[in-house]
């Protein structure tokens, strides 16, 4: 049950995406079960529209809850904690959600015009990352041999952000995806595990292993969590 603190966070977010645009890729399955041309119709179809979506949704968040995002440290904080607060509104309570943003199935129309939001967070995130990283790029994951679980995920064939080293990847789109399921949960009356912050966390972690200490391509592994946004 919602706890009541945010039945009115949840409803204002309910109105503002009456109208949200629909995120219309041409093929509308999981990208795992598409041939190599629909995937690639699909991808082609991510990079046309990303910077109008994102474009779109920082009017979004100034015109509905007067919030300005640029793409810095400070507007990924403002997104994050607006995700937090009000994130758990943009997907039904029901149990197959992940199946739903990963298929575009049922259409992500009416109660499911959340999904359309969720793929901007994503798109938000990976921008501000390359903004950040610039040697970083948008991508469709193609998994690796090593990891024969990844060709059944729901990352396989979507857009992921590479030029990481060690082909590490970055998935903004399912971390925003993850950070609003786990706003749903904040939002629950019985609360006993569920912590902040997903997309600032993921942001951390992906400029702290594309950062290139000493120019040689040295990798340190440690603790991202001081990692500068």
């Amino acid at each position: 049950m919602i706890h009541p603190r945010y039945w009115l966070k949840h409803a204002s977010v309910r109105r503002a995406i009456r109208n949200y645009p629909l995120y219309d890729v041409l093929h509308k399955q999981a990208e795992r079960t598409l041939g190599e041309e629909r995937v690639q119709d699909n991808f082609a179809y991510f990079m046309g529209v990303r910077l109008e979506r994102l474009a779109f949704f920082r009017s979004w968040l100034r015109t509905n809850f007067l919030i300005d995002v640029d793409l810095d440290g400070d507007g990924l904080r403002k997104v994050s904690r607006w995700v937090d607060a009000c994130g758990g509104a943009l997907i039904p309570h029901e149990p197959n959600r992940q199946a739903i943003f990963e298929g575009y199935h049922p259409s992500w129309e009416s109660e499911y015009a959340g999904y359309n939001v969720i793929v901007d967070i994503g798109i938000f995130l990976g921008e501000y990352l390359i903004a950040k990283r610039p040697q970083l790029f948008w991508e469709i994951y193609r998994g690796h041999e090593l990891e024969p679980d990844c060709f059944d995920s729901t990352d396989y064939l979507k857009p992921c952000l590479g030029g990481m080293p060690r082909l590490w990847k970055s998935f903004p789109l399912m971390t925003g995806y993850g950070a609003v399921r786990n706003s749903r949960y904040l939002a629950l009356i019985r609360n006993y595990s569920a912590s902040g912050d997903i997309l600032l966390g993921m942001a951390k972690s992906t400029l702290y292993r594309s950062r290139l200490p000493d120019g040689t391509g040295a990798i340190v592994l440690g603790d991202s969590s001081n990692e500068p946004l």
